[in-house]
């Protein structure tokens, strides 16, 4: 549980010169990524964001709602598919022929592989892909929860019989937490912020997501969900908001 009295005296320090100028969002269309996206907005101050998501219409709305929060912000939205190796490229590329830099890229796209393992185009599993990988980034996952019994042979968990929910929540937080530790100890890092976050337990619609209305017992790799109620949204989005700036110490 977070303790939000410091969480609330550092986003309050945060002024024009510490909010990051720059910022790219990968999973702001609902929960921890559209409350944390709002609270940054809802700042006031000048900043310049990308909002990555894979139906546009569905972002109007939220966008028209930044604009009305924040004039001073430009919102740029880029269309793509980030669970394709490909598709991450080219919005890399594309976003990198804009900038010379970003000062925030916040990813907190991804579901629960509920209904087993599906691979993508490219034959990766589809939930691992999209959560695998100052400026600052900041990966919302499952930091905390790594383990040592993996399988180094088969990471994204094809032989058959090992894919489970406890064993793909294992695999995903210690990649996560392994790859940001091995780019941040590149030279051309040393002054880039990594944060590997576990935000708790928050009542968005993610399980629902994930079972994307299929729950069948006889089919699905775990129970049917709960009921997550330690964290609301917005709650979860001015926690993950302090981390988003340099007033946080």
């Amino acid at each position: 549980m977070f303790v939000f009295t410091p969480i609330r005296a550092s986003n309050a320090l945060i002024t024009e010169e510490s909010i990051p100028k720059t910022a790219v969002f990968v999973g702001g269309t609902d929960g921890i990524g559209k409350a944390t996206l709002r609270d940054l907005v809802s700042k006031g101050f000048p900043i310049k964001v990308y909002i990555v998501g894979s139906n546009e219409a569905g972002y109007r709305d939220l966008l028209d709602e930044l604009r009305i929060l924040n004039p001073e912000a430009q919102l740029v939205y880029v269309q793509g598919q980030i669970s394709l190796i490909a598709e991450s490229q080219r919005i890399s590329r594309l976003i990198s022929a804009q900038e010379d830099k970003i000062d925030l890229l916040f990813l907190s796209a991804g579901y629960l592989p509920f209904n087993g393992r599906r691979e993508t185009s490219e034959g990766l599993e589809a939930a691992a892909a999209k959560s695998s990988v100052s400026a600052r980034v900041i990966n919302i996952l499952a930091a905390g929860q790594e383990s040592t019994n993996l399988f180094p042979d088969d990471l994204t968990l094809k032989h058959p019989g090992r894919f489970s929910i406890p064993t793909y929540a294992a695999h995903a937080a210690t990649m996560v937490t392994l790859t940001l530790k091995r780019i941040s100890e590149a030279q051309e890092n040393k002054d880039v912020v990594f944060i590997h976050l576990h935000p708790g337990r928050v009542s968005t619609d993610l399980f629902m997501k994930s079972w994307a209305g299929k729950f069948d017992p006889s089919k699905a790799a775990a129970p049917p969900p709960g009921t997550c109620v330690e964290l609301t949204p917005e709650e979860s989005g001015r926690a993950s908001g302090s981390l988003n700036s340099s007033s946080w110490s």
